[in-house]
């Protein structure tokens, strides 16, 4: 008979082989396929895999699902959007809308609309919801994405869905953000998103409002520096504009190609030269003879090579509701002297940026210096960074 021991321990045995056996069950499951009783190919272990990165152009095939999402506080009990999606409605435009909340609006498109169209619509007149709507974009035959460890060139064979503001017309291109999860060259994931852009460009608006603060700014020849005086200039400003100032940065000096310690010892023979660090060198305040120079320093160098004379820098600030540019012109005795006014620019709520015209939602009033001479009412163009996400400005600065 056994004992009560001796029974615990076959049942450990016992318990252990079943553990055994359903881990075997277990592995064995992992590594068939339903149905066909063979093994498939060990997965790919997500250490051997690498995160990439791609900026690519797609091109917008269509916004497949046909709705168009306004949201928005209040944007359900909005009378005047209400009376617009009706409009929709009546013209065809759309089939209908409901609300599932007081603060969004589904429009639900006629199948011939142009969702683009519909929303450049609502974009311009209300500005303060935010739109939306499903697109379906036809990506590249393949892409260049950038690793942790260098760049690696995959094919695509995705389609791309991505929920984006719907300005961009079918047809034509939009700019994408690729995350991939790369094995090699072979994308095992892909997420698709509307990439941000930056760029400088020149932006033209109406002039809307200028205030009393003026700055100006000359570059001044090196053969001219020396008629110039900042405490002469600052006094004859001061004593019309009070609240005014001039800083003007004087260069005393002459840049050279690099030079040998026999060159360097010959240009600090030249007679208004006070010494050489490196290519700079540094002369007398007064020196101005620009043609004597150059002739000196190719004497000195006994070769040709270009000399350099670099400008001075003048800048004047003025705060005086009565100033103008010819005043500021004619007290700081320099002729070239380039006078601005801040002012604030009004932009219109489409702007044509590189052959395309982006949507800047119920337009935007940015500061800006503006022509010394300028109105209200006038145009003026001035240079912006402006960020971009599909056909929208998102930022100006």
């Amino acid at each position: 008979m056994l004992s009560k021991d001796d029974v615990i321990k076959i049942a450990v045995v016992v318990i252990a082989l079943v553990f055994m056996f359903e881990a075997f069950a277990i592995q064995g499951a992992k590594n068939q396929v339903p149905g066909d009783g063979g093994a498939t190919p060990t997965p790919t272990p997500a250490s051997s895999q690498v995160l990439g990165y791609a900026q690519v152009e797609a091109t917008l095939s269509a916004y497949p699902d046909g709705v168009l999402s306004i949201s928005g506080d209040g944007a359900a009990g909005d009378d005047a959007l209400r009376q617009r999606l009706d409009s929709f409605v009546a013209s065809g435009k759309a089939a209908y809308y409901n609300s599932a909340d007081p603060d969004g609006v589904s429009l639900v498109l006629d199948p011939g609309a142009d969702a683009s169209e519909i929303g450049w619509n609502l974009s311009s007149d209300f500005p303060a919801y935010g739109l939306s709507a499903r697109a379906q974009l036809e990506l590249p035959g393949e892409a260049v994405f950038a690793t942790r460890g260098g760049n690696v060139t995959a094919p695509i064979r995705y389609r791309g869905r991505v929920l984006m503001e719907p300005l961009v017309p079918a047809g034509e291109n939009v700019t994408v953000l690729l995350t991939a999860m790369l094995s090699g060259d072979a994308i095992t994931e892909l997420q698709v998103e509307i990439a941000q852009r930056a760029a400088t460009v020149a932006l033209e608006g109406t002039v809307s409002a200028l205030s009393d603060s003026w700055f100006g700014s000359a570059e001044v020849p090196w053969e001219e520096r020396a008629r110039l005086n900042e405490s002469e200039m600052g006094s004859a400003l001061r004593a019309v504009y009070p609240d005014s100032s001039v800083e003007y940065s004087e260069w005393n000096f002459v840049i050279t190609g690099n030079v040998s310690e026999a060159e360097k010892a010959a240009i600090e023979n030249i007679s208004y030269v006070l010494f050489v660090v490196g290519n700079t060198t540094l002369v007398e305040d007064g020196f101005v003879d620009r043609t004597r120079a150059e002739a000196d320093f190719q004497a000195a160098l006994n070769r040709s090579t270009q000399i350099e004379f670099p400008p001075s820098d003048l800048s004047v600030n003025v705060t005086a509701a009565n100033a103008s540019e010819s005043g500021i012109r004619e007290l700081v005795g320099v002729p070239w002297l380039l006078v601005a006014r801040k002012g604030t620019l009004r932009l219109n709520d489409s702007i044509p940026i590189g052959g395309r015209t982006y949507a800047l939602p119920g337009g935007a009033s940015v500061p800006a210096y503006l022509p010394g001479n300028a109105s209200i009412g006038d145009s003026a163009a001035r240079v912006f960074t402006v960020t971009v996400k599909g056909a929208k400005i998102i930022t100006i600065s």
